[in-house]
C-alpha cells in the first residue's frame, strides 16, 4: 500500500493500480482502503469486485515434496481461481464501490441516490456518511453537506477525514464563527494531519483574504504532510490566480491534475489559461475534460465557457449549457453561462425569467440574487438591482462579487444625482 502511494505521488497511476490489485488478491486488512484507491484511479466496481472475489491457490513446490494433487484428486497446476461464496461479501460493498465510481465520473446526482440508499441501512457508518457529505459538496448541495458533517461530528467529535471539505462548506455559507471553531478543534487534536492546516488556510482566506502569502504558507504545510493532496494544489492555484500569478497557478492546477484526474483540476487549468488569454489552448483542455466526463454538468459548462469566447461558438455553448441543466438543474456554472450569452444579446427579460425560475429551487440563492442585480443594473432598473444586491448580502455578507456590484451601483446612482443637480 505504501509503494502504491509512492507511485501515485509520482503520477505513475498504472504502476500504483498494479500494486493495489496485488493487495486485493492477498485479502488483507487494507482491502477497503485499496478498493477506494483503485476506484479513484479509474477501476470499475465490477473489476474491483472480481479481484476481491478471486481466490488464489499456490503452485505446489515439488522441490519441497509438496503434493501435486488436491485432496479431492484434482491436479494442482497453474493458479486456480475460485469465487468466494456470495454470503461472505458484505452486502454494502458493491453499491459502495458503485457510488465511488459515480463520484469519480462526476455523476454526483446518481452517486447521491446510491449513497442515500446505503445511508438508510447503515446510517451510523462514519466513512459512508463522509462520502455522502463530500458528494453533496461536489454537487453544490451545501446545506445538506453541512447537516451530514454535523451528524458525523455528533457521532465522533474527533473525526478528521474530509473536515477541510467541511471547512470549505462553512466558508461558502459565510459561517465564519463555526469555521473558526472547527479550525481550532482540528489544530488542537490533529496538527499532524493535512486537514487541520488546510482548514486553517480556508479560515485565513475568509477572514484575511488580502494576506494571500499566509494562506499559501498554510496550504504548503498541508502539502508537506501529504504530497498527494490534490485539493491542496487546487486551493493554492485559486489563491495565486486571484493575485494575477497565472503561471504559478497553472503549475499548481497541473500538479493537481497529475495526482488526480478530475473536473475540478481541469477547471483550474482552463481558468489559468483563459486568464493568460490562451483561449484556444483552454478550449483544447476543456474539450479533453468533456470527452472524459461527458455526463458531468461541470465539464459541459466548462467547455461552454471556452466556446462562448468565440462569436462562432455561441450556439454550441448555449447547447452545452442547456444539456448541463438537463443533467443538473442547479448547475450554477451553466446558469451563469447561458445568462451571460443572453445578456450579450440584450435579452434581459429572458435572463430575469431564467434566474427567477431558479430562485424557486432554493439553491445558490446569494449568487442568483447577485446575477439578477447585475442584470437589472444593466437594464437601468436601479431600485430592483439594489433590492437583489441587499438580498444576496443578507444571505452571504462576505460575497465579494455582491459587495463590488453594490458599490458600483451606488457610485453610479451618486453620479446620476450629481448630473441631475
Amino acid at each position: 500500500v505504501m509503494l502504491g502511494g509512492v507511485y501515485e505521488t509520482l503520477g505513475l497511476a498504472k504502476l500504483a493500480a498494479a500494486v493495489y490489485r496485488g493487495v486485493l488478491s492477498e485479502r488483507c486488512n487494507f482491502v477497503f482502503d485499496v478498493m477506494v484507491r483503485l476506484i479513484n484511479l479509474g477501476e470499475t466496481p465490477a473489476e474491483v469486485m472480481r479481484l476481491y472475489r478471486r481466490e488464489s491457490i499456490r503452485e505446489p513446490d515439488i522441490r519441497r515434496g509438496e503434493p501435486q494433487e488436491n485432496q479431492d484428486g484434482t491436479r494442482r497446476g497453474t493458479l486456480r481461481r475460485a469465487l468466494v461464496p456470495a454470503y461472505s461479501l458484505p452486502q454494502w460493498l458493491y453499491p459502495f464501490t458503485e457510488g465511488l465510481h459515480l463520484m469519480k465520473k462526476h455523476r454526483f446526482s446518481n452517486g447521491a441516490a446510491v449513497f442515500q440508499k446505503l445511508e438508510t441501512l447503515y446510517g451510523d457508518n462514519l466513512p459512508l456518511l463522509e462520502y455522502v457529505a463530500v458528494n453533496d459538496v461536489y454537487s453544490d448541495n451545501l446545506a445538506s453537506a453541512r447537516k451530514t458533517f454535523q451528524r458525523i461530528l455528533r457521532l465522533d467529535p474527533d473525526y478528521i477525514s474530509s473536515m477541510d471539505t467541511y471547512g470549505s462548506v462553512l466558508k461558502k455559507l459565510s459561517l465564519i464563527p463555526e469555521l473558526r471553531q472547527l479550525s481550532r478543534r482540528l489544530m488542537r487534536t490533529a496538527s499532524h494531519r493535512r486537514e487541520s492546516w488546510s482548514t486553517a488556510s480556508i479560515l485565513h482566506a475568509a477572514v484575511q483574504p488580502k494576506q494571500y502569502q499566509a494562506v499559501v504558507a498554510l496550504v504548503d504545510k498541508a502539502l508537506s504532510l501529504d504530497p498527494t493532496y490534490w485539493f491542496g494544489y487546487v486551493q493554492k492555484g485559486w489563491v495565486l490566480l486571484r493575485q494575477g500569478m497565472n503561471v504559478e497557478a497553472l503549475g499548481c492546477f497541473r500538479r493537481a491534475l497529475q495526482i488526480s484526474d478530475n473536473v475540478f483540476a481541469y477547471t483550474g487549468v482552463v481558468r489559468a489559461k483563459l486568464a493568460r488569454n490562451e483561449n484556444a489552448a483552454a478550449t483544447d483542455v476543456a474539450n479533453a475534460c468533456f470527452k472524459k466526463y461527458s455526463l458531468s454538468p461541470i465539464a459541459l459548462a466548462l467547455l461552454g465557457n471556452c466556446l462562448s469566447r468565440f462569436p462562432e461558438g455561441h450556439e454550441k455553448a448555449a447547447i452545452l449549457y442547456r444539456n448541463a441543466l438537463k443533467l443538473d438543474k442547479h448547475s450554477i456554472d451553466a446558469i451563469a453561462g447561458i445568462t451571460e450569452l443572453l445578456v450579450v444579446e440584450e435579452k434581459f427579460d429572458e435572463v430575469v425569467e431564467i434566474l427567477e425560475k431558479h430562485l424557486e429551487y432554493g439553491r445558490h440563492m446569494d449568487l442568483l440574487h447577485t446575477r439578477l442585480a447585475e442584470v437589472y443594473h444593466l437594464s437601468n432598473h436601479q431600485a430592483k438591482a439594489l433590492e437583489h444586491y441587499n438580498a444576496a448580502l443578507s444571505i452571504n455578507p462576505n460575497l465579494e462579487v455582491a459587495k463590488e456590484g453594490l458599490e458600483v451601483l451606488l457610485k453610479d446612482a451618486d453620479e446620476e444625482d450629481t448630473m441631475d443637480n
